[in-house]
This record gives structure tokens, sequence and C-alpha cells, in this order.
């Protein structure tokens, strides 16, 4: 049983290192043409107008208004099954993901969709700019799914 936990409390700090760092922004999927899901950027959220998610590759610009629909999302990390999640959360608390899920009107024709992924501390200030920079229709959906905007 000792052997379970300490490979357990050694595995949990060894997932965290695969975690996004403060200021990076990962690409978790979506259709845009041009990006990997996996890589790695900033986001620049600093205009008026419109936000870039740029990498070393790759640059997308998508202008606020263009946005049909946004929403927030967080999840666990990993899932470890009872006993090892039993062992690792009297540890230390489990590691969340966090989610920004955007759609948007390019102006070539069907919608189109970018999931980001951003570290705990970032996704307070992003959700509130997005929040006040998105219109205010791109947010139907329920409450508890969408940024705290109803």
């Amino acid at each position: 049983m000792k052997k379970l936990i300490l490979f357990c409390v050694l595995f949990s700090v060894t997932i965290s290192a695969f975690a996004v760092e403060r200021n990076e922004v990962m690409y978790a999927g979506g259709t845009a043409a041009n990006l990997k899901a996996g890589v790695t950027g900033k986001l620049d959220v600093t205009s008026a107008t419109e936000f870039v998610f740029a990498t070393a590759d790759a640059k997308l610009s998508v202008p606020y208004d263009s946005v049909t629909s946004f929403y927030y999302s967080q999840g666990v990390a990993r899932h470890l099954g009872l006993l090892p999640a039993i062992a690792v959360g009297l540890v230390k608390a489990r590691q969340q993901r966090h989610f920004f899920h955007i759609a948007y009107r390019d102006g070539t024709g069907p919608v189109q969709v970018l999931v980001l992924e951003v570290s705990k501390d970032a996704q307070g200030p992003l959700r509130t700019t997005l929040d006040k920079r998105i219109p205010q229709a791109a947010c139907a959906r329920p409450a508890r799914v969408c940024s705290e905007r109803q």
C-alpha cells in the first residue's frame, strides 16, 4: 500500500509538469487549418476589436464581432481511477484544465471553432475580457456553461 501511495504522489508531481504555464495558451483543437492540436502560443487580447493567437509558426486573428458563441469549461486533467485519485487527493488537489470554446465566422463560409486551454491564473482575467468584448448575443448558453453573463 505504501508503494502505491508513493507511486501516486510521484505520478501527480510528474504530470503537473505538463500543465499549461501562466502566460501561454495551448490550441486544444478546432477547425483552424494552420494550427495543430497541442501547439502553444500567446493570446493577445489588448486590441478592442480582435484577439490574436500567435504561435512560432502561425497567427490567427479573430474579430470580436465575428464570434457567434463562446463559453468556458473546466475538467480534471487526469482520470486516475478510484484508489489513485483518493491517494493523490489526500496529498494535493487534483489538477484542473481550463478551456475556452469559441465559435466564429471568418468570412469563408461555415462557422469555425477554436478550443484554447489556458492556465488557472489566466482564465479569470481572460474570461472577464472576453465577456466585455464579445457581443452579448454570442452567449446564449445556460449560465452554468457560459461565462458569468446571465
